[in-house]
């Protein structure tokens, strides 16, 4: 499976924040199983700022993984958030799941990303 940016929102998309899902973890689960069912995929937005949990990403039905800007912006410039982003984009490939990397500012960012399997 190649990995894939696709734009952050559009139609047939929809995104949740953490702090959403943490208010009411089985609430969420229901309502992202319906809109799936309808044909709507969801993403997990501004994944790694908050109280991120692996568990989301095994119970919730999600199609798509947002990694914060926050490890986007210095991706060219820090080895800890190139770190990071690899490893956020290996788990969610094995997942199955679009990627959305949220912040690629420069060009040393976008290479990093397509040297990583990104398109």
């Amino acid at each position: 499976m190649s990995r894939r940016i696709p734009a952050a929102t559009g139609p047939g998309r929809g995104g949740i924040t953490e702090s959403a899902i943490m208010a009411d973890p089985e609430q969420c689960r229901r309502l992202i199983e319906t809109l799936r069912d309808h044909g709507y995929g969801v993403a997990i937005d501004d994944f790694g700022v908050g109280q991120s949990s692996l568990t989301y990403l095994q119970k919730l039905p999600i199609s798509t993984l947002k990694i914060d800007q926050g490890f986007v912006k210095t991706l060219s410039t820090d080895p800890k958030n190139q770190t990071i982003v690899r490893s956020v984009l290996q788990l969610a490939t094995s997942l199955g799941l679009e990627i959305v990397a949220e912040g690629v500012e420069d060009k040393q960012s976008l290479a990093l990303r397509r040297e990583w399997g990104c398109t």
